[in-house]
């Protein structure tokens, strides 16, 4: 990447997704720069890292977390923890093909559900999805375009305007 500094790489790491709290995989992904992480299970078992972790968004994946085992119950995540103290927070599904789904819909559901969400915090962590996109600042003008327009038009169709 040294070598190509004009591609603008950006860093993604999948770290922190074990019990053990003693794994510094954490650390070693916010040092090199990672924008985003992949599970992060283990940050609030390494509360003081928190602070360096501010520019950074949070995969969580419930439904992953609960079949691997991490989680014995969805509600014990720490995606809720983490989106009330202000860190950027998305939901993803780890494993879709694994687990026999193809998008995130299972995950949003088992979220909003477990964790007690209403719409304003599934429209907030959407909107990290795009804010934290690995994309150009004109791809996410349009993908934060489409995606009001396309939330406006699904809250209007309950609203019966």
């Amino acid at each position: 990447m040294a070598k190509y500094p004009h591609l603008n790489y950006k860093k993604v790491y999948h770290a922190g997704e074990t019990k053990d709290h003693r794994t510094h995989n954490l650390e070693v992904a916010v040092k090199a720069g990672s924008v985003r992480i992949g599970h992060g299970f283990n940050i609030l078992q390494r509360i003081e890292f928190l602070p360096h972790c501010r520019n950074i968004c949070f995969e969580k994946n419930p439904l992953s977390n609960v079949v691997l085992g991490y989680n014995a119950d969805a509600r014990e995540a720490s995606a809720p923890i983490l989106l009330g103290l202000g860190y950027a927070v998305t939901i993803s599904p780890d494993d879709p093909g694994k687990f026999g789904v193809d998008d995130c819909t299972v995950d949003y559901f088992l979220a909003a559900i477990s964790y007690n969400w209403t719409l304003r915090h599934l429209k907030l962590i959407a909107y990290h999805s795009i804010n934290h996109a690995i994309c150009d600042e004109p791809v996410r003008a349009h993908l934060i375009r489409s995606f009001n327009s396309r939330w406006n038009e699904w809250v209007r169709s309950f609203v019966g305007q």
